[in-house]
């Protein structure tokens, strides 16, 4: 298999390459930086359920949107804090939920509908992290920003 992006962990490989092409047949831009945190405590399954989720609602949201549609992924490690974003462009009304401060679902009801950012949440709160979600609109553009901490610990050498 000859994957575009090498992150330096192979389910990471796997997932943003086929994310990468499910945006692509729909004619939806896929830029990633992406860098798996292998000095940190971690587990990919973890990251996996992250990114899964986050490039799903990315992808869904681009193709509801017509025109120019970009989804960014970025990672970055600070320390022992590692943040991965998603950017991507939408047109719907995003309505955010006033208990939970998460965006309400615009998938149709069903029991496994709307749970992809409350599961990033889960996740990010595993590492003492959570989610920054910014909606910002610049020349006519509106784009979707979610941006996932963890505090993974470095691992010490053996």
């Amino acid at each position: 298999l000859n994957f575009a992006y090498h992150t330096g962990n192979p389910i990471t490989d796997i997932i943003i390459h086929q994310k990468k092409q499910e945006a692509e047949k729909r004619q939806i831009q896929f830029k990633a930086d992406f860098s798996y945190p292998p000095k940190l405590f971690i587990d990919v399954y973890d990251v996996a359920v992250i990114l899964n989720n986050a490039l799903e609602n990315a992808i869904e949201a681009c193709g509801r949107t017509e025109g120019v549609k970009e989804i960014a992924l970025r990672s970055c490690q600070k320390g022992s804090l590692f943040f991965i974003e998603v950017e991507n462009d939408f047109e719907e009304e995003i309505v955010m939920d006033k208990e939970s401060g998460l965006p309400v679902s615009s998938k149709k009801k069903g029991k496994l509908h709307g749970i992809g950012i409350s599961n990033i949440q889960r996740c990010a709160k595993n590492y003492m992290g959570d989610i920054d979600i910014v909606i910002s609109c610049t020349n006519g553009r509106k784009k979707f920003s979610l941006t996932v901490m963890m505090n993974g610990k470095h691992k010490t050498p053996v």
